[in-house]
């Protein structure tokens, strides 16, 4: 592959089989190219992170999602980075970089936010942008991206499945997609999901009618 190996530590490997027994092959895949479209437009700008670090974070960003072991009502972005964290606490890794791996994952999905924290935030949501938007293209060389999707197959359907599954993830969490772009894809899986107003919570607080 172009510009990009894949990690073989014992780091790397343990992030791999957490999702592999946990993720479709789809998902699976999705994760691999988050990582590869991030290595190379990261390369071409000349960002400074860890590939390992990148690996486990493209591995593991949205296993909040695809892992029925982990439930909660939290936004999937933090259970995901508290999955993530964990796994590098078990290497030992210093906390200053759990840290920032944490806040790479969290705020994957967060527009603008994570080219002000890290090369390591920016690096992972180029990746997820570029695999699920088709954003970033004009910095993948069309050699990298048809070799990418050669190693780790994009379904012609990826898009539509994609919406499905994590539409229908998102229902036993729904609670936690108000403000986020991810109340879309719930609407659009739960015909008798009615989404939060934000007007409505300000208009209709106890501020609204004093006691």
């Amino acid at each position: 592959m172009p510009n990009v190996t894949l990690p073989k530590s014992e780091l790397a490997i343990a992030a791999y089989a957490k999702l592999e027994n946990v993720a479709s092959a789809l998902l699976f895949n999705h994760a691999l190219r988050v990582f590869a479209f991030g290595s190379v437009v990261g390369q071409k700008r000349s960002l400074r992170f860890d590939s390992d670090m990148l690996f486990v974070c493209a591995m593991l960003h949205h296993i909040g999602l695809v892992d029925d072991q982990v439930t909660s009502n939290a936004r999937f972005e933090i259970d995901s980075a508290n999955v993530t964290k964990a796994l590098l606490e078990q290497f030992k890794l210093e906390p200053a970089l759990a840290a920032q791996a944490w806040d790479a994952v969290a705020l994957h999905t967060s527009p603008e936010i994570p080219e002000y924290k890290s090369h390591l935030a920016l690096a992972l949501q180029i990746g997820v942008e570029a695999d699920l938007y088709g954003w970033h293209f004009e910095e993948i060389p069309e050699a990298s991206r048809q070799q990418i999707i050669h190693d780790f197959p994009r379904e012609d359907n990826f898009s539509k499945l994609l919406v499905e599954i994590y539409g229908t993830a998102l229902i036993r969490r729904r609670d936690s997609v108000f403000r986020t772009p991810y109340v879309d894809l719930l609407e659009r899986a739960d015909a008798k999901y009615r989404r939060p107003n934000l007007c409505g919570r300000i208009l209709g607080s106890p501020w609204s009618y004093p006691r």
